[in-house]
């Protein structure tokens, strides 16, 4: 979040960036819902575990939601 160059810092970190959102994997808490409040555009999902794009801005905010207890890359 903090990186001077978004681009060139999720190439070091072999992730993928693109138009201001990173890909990632998010589980979700036994019997919740990914939250509605932060924008993600969900690809792929299986069970609790949810895999899609969201903005860089909001990941810490969707880290900290009581309904998610993962994210990371895929």
């Amino acid at each position: 979040m903090t990186a001077e160059n978004r681009t060139a810092y999720a190439d070091q970190q072999s992730l993928v960036y693109e138009n201001g959102s990173v890909q990632v994997v998010i589980k979700v808490a036994s019997g919740r819902s990914l939250p509605t409040d932060l924008a993600v555009d969900v690809e792929l999902r299986s069970g609790s575990r949810i895999q899609g794009s969201v903005a860089v801005d909001d990941l810490i905010g969707l880290a900290r939601h009581e309904n998610v207890t993962t994210v990371k890359p895929p």
